[in-house]
């Protein structure tokens, strides 16, 4: 695959900042979140971005390209 002007190294960047961010919340609130669905390649970047996150455990639920990720807090 190409990478055209590191669109994919930017994406996952701003894909693990989304993901702390949305975590921090979770893990606050301690209010479960839904995120978009997305491709298998961006659902990895989120689940090892918040892998050794405490507080919080992600889950992908769905089929095809309904599937999306869940970000549960963690008791």
């Amino acid at each position: 695959s190409v990478d055209i002007n590191n669109y994919k190294q930017d994406r996952y960047s701003k894909l693990s900042n989304m993901a702390r961010r949305v975590a921090r919340n979770v893990s606050r609130s301690q209010v479960d979140a839904s995120l978009d669905p997305m491709p298998s390649d961006e659902r990895r970047i989120v689940h090892q971005a918040l892998a050794n996150y405490r507080g919080v455990v992600t889950e992908s639920i769905g089929e095809g390209q309904d599937r999306h990720i869940v970000i549960r807090h963690e008791d």
